[in-house]
């Protein structure tokens, strides 16, 4: 079980956290795998529900944006920009 601390942060209750801490990295690698694959899936079906005209390679935008992927990868780039000179 977790409680809500804010508006979208919640805390792992002991329980599990103890079940985390007894898992190997490996078993946590597959656990996070999983989550991600599900997240991935559950982004993917919102994203055709809510824009059925959409074609896959919007579908696939929209699940980099609301993961964070394409932030993250504005920042990469602009920090490589910066290194190099270009901004």
């Amino acid at each position: 079980m977790t409680r809500l601390i804010e508006q979208n942060i919640e805390l792992a209750d002991e329980a599990a956290i103890e079940i985390a801490r007894a898992m190997t990295p490996a078993q946590k690698l597959k656990a996070m795998s999983r989550m991600h694959v599900f997240v991935r899936e559950w982004i993917s079906e919102a994203a055709r529900q809510d824009h059925p005209e959409w074609p896959e390679s919007c579908i696939r935008i929209e699940i980099m944006r609301r993961l964070g992927v394409l932030e993250a990868w504005r920042m990469i780039v602009a920090k490589v920009d910066r290194a190099e000179g270009k901004s």
